[in-house]
């Protein structure tokens, strides 16, 4: 019998094989710990709850950083939502979909303008933010059947948030004084895939 373990850490995927004699080792030494994180089934995780989720944590990014919370727009939410899908459905990743529609393109198509007067000028335009991830941090293979260590939501919601704080033109969407409301969009598509979408107005 041979034991593989398949790492996932953002979307690159190291990739280990253990002998048996080494496996058994490791389960005598840390039985439990191996026992409690690997399920076979994945935590529930509701697509509203994760995209509630992530508006809390960014707001909460702007806050320390002296900037008033973004609103939830639910229209923006819903365009958020069908790029997600669409993503998902289609197994691509791109702020343009399969049409060239880039996210203000998106946005007019479903009646959605952000248009807006800072002073002499005036801004117009829907920003974005995208996240992919697995819902699970690792694979383990037994006679080639996998178990997962899924994620929980929140382990899911801190990564995209941080994801995003740490990507320089990500951040500066989150951090936008002009910036007051958002929408975000959550799609589960193959292979265990999650699909974020962020649109800001």
């Amino acid at each position: 019998m041979q034991v593989f373990r398949k790492g996932v850490r953002g979307r690159g995927v190291p990739v280990f094989c253990v002998s048996i004699l080494f496996f058994l080792l490791i389960l005598m030494a840390d039985a439990p710990s191996i026992a409690a994180a690997v399920r076979t089934k994945p935590a529930a995780v509701s697509s509203a709850a994760l995209e509630k989720r992530i508006h809390e944590l960014v707001n909460s990014e702007r806050e320390e950083n002296g900037l008033a919370p973004l609103h939830w727009d639910e229209r923006l939410s819903a365009t958020a939502r069908s790029h997600g899908r669409d993503m998902a459905v289609h197994g691509y990743f791109s702020h343009a979909n399969r049409k060239g529609e880039d996210p203000t393109a998106r946005g007019l198509r479903d009646g959605y303008r952000c248009a807006k007067r800072k002073g002499a000028y005036r801004l117009e335009g829907l920003a974005e933010n995208l996240y992919q991830r697995t819902l699970y941090t690792s694979i383990l293979y037994r006679n080639d059947v996998p178990s997962y260590t899924w994620s929980s939501l929140e382990e899911i919601a801190h990564s995209a948030v941080q994801g995003w704080m740490r990507s320089p033109g990500h951040r500066r969407n989150i951090l936008n004084p002009d910036h007051d409301r958002e929408g975000i969009g959550v799609a589960l598509g193959v292979e265990n895939l999650v699909y974020i979408v962020e649109m800001f107005c």
